[in-house]
């Protein structure tokens, strides 16, 4: 089964065709899984009750599962380590500062650039992260975040891994947090380090 988060609206369009879906119905699916934290079909209200049961024989939403969490003493600062479908876990890091709530993604699972001061790089790479991964860890937090009535204001791209080696991905990501569907970040409120 095709997971589609991550999917742009454009992508969503196509991968909805079998269907004969109208277009305007992948923006709804969208707004769902990006903004209202849908994990499945079954609570996306405005499609039919047939057409949610068809989707979901075919399409999956794989977001992310929390491994574990470490808040700091001042409380200013959690860690999560977040899994994905295949077991690779990451870590993310969500910063409350007076400015707003900042957060720091990983790009990739591990790192291979070998810095000494630095731990993801003991084991090396295990792999990149796709658009949705990294997309995924700033919805987890930002669903997070709603329920103290918060959100994430700024993204750093500095967790574990070197972001400029997953190039692709991390473009698609920046591109697709940025649209109105989606969390609608402003480019300058992302940091590419």
């Amino acid at each position: 089964m095709q997971n589609i988060f991550g999917l742009t609206t454009d992508e969503l369009v196509a991968e909805l065709k079998p269907w004969k879906i109208p277009a305007y119905r992948a923006r709804q699916i969208a707004e769902w899984m990006y903004q209202r934290g849908a994990d499945s079909f079954s609570c996306m209200t405005n499609l039919s009750l047939v057409l949610r049961e068809q989707l979901a024989d075919a399409l999956l939403i794989q977001r992310t599962s929390l491994v574990d969490r470490w808040d700091s003493k001042d409380g200013k600062t959690t860690k999560f380590l977040l899994a994905f479908a295949d077991g690779v876990a990451v870590e993310t890091v969500l910063m409350r500062q007076p400015y707003g709530h900042s957060i720091c993604v990983s790009t990739q699972a591990g790192c291979a650039m070998g810095c000494a001061f630095c731990a993801s790089t003991v084991h090396g790479v295990v792999r990149s992260l796709t658009a949705g991964e990294i997309l995924a860890q700033t919805i987890f937090i930002n669903d997070f975040l709603k329920q103290e009535g918060k959100r994430v204001d700024t993204i750093v791209l500095m967790g574990s891994g070197e972001p400029l080696m997953n190039y692709e991905n991390v473009l698609r990501f920046i591109r697709l947090i940025h649209e109105p569907y989606c969390l609608n970040l402003g480019y300058r409120n992302i940091t590419l380090s």
